[in-house]
């Protein structure tokens, strides 16, 4: 199992955060101060991401993945919980991605869970400590 903080979001807004892609100026409002965590501060955490009701077609959801592993971050979370997509739209495409763009067997990847933008909602405490039990299909938060 992992136990660890976890640490992530909505993946179209963590891409926004690092792209010019909404608004011109919103990577260097984010670069100034520092918006998106430093690749040190990932190490050793559970990433999570989920994906907005925009329902985003694969192939932007892979540039937007890419951006996340252009940065380091599939190198150094110890495992990652991915959101339900919204009317469960793309989940096999989106998971066909994950694996492609991770591309390490080694790192756990639990798909599917309910939190984020998909009902059932469920929010996420950044920094929350959470227990995976990938065996037991079990996330605990304390």
């Amino acid at each position: 199992y992992l136990f660890n903080a976890v640490l992530g979001g909505c993946l179209e807004s963590l891409y926004d955060i690092l792209t010019t892609t909404r608004y011109a100026d919103e990577q260097a409002v984010c670069e100034k101060y520092g918006l998106f965590p430093a690749k040190e501060e990932w190490t050793g955490k559970i990433l999570f991401v989920e994906t907005c009701e925009e329902k985003p077609q694969p192939a932007l959801f892979e540039k937007e993945q890419e951006a996340l592993k252009d940065r380091g971050v599939f190198d150094v979370v110890a495992g990652v919980i991915v959101g339900k997509p919204q009317d469960e739209a793309f989940y096999e495409e989106y998971k066909e991605i994950w694996k492609k763009t991770v591309n390490n067997d080694q790192l756990p990847i639990v798909y599917n869970v309910n939190f984020g933008h998909a009902t059932p909602r469920c929010a996420l405490q950044y920094g929350a400590m959470a227990r995976v039990d990938m065996e037991k299909k079990v996330i605990i938060f304390s």
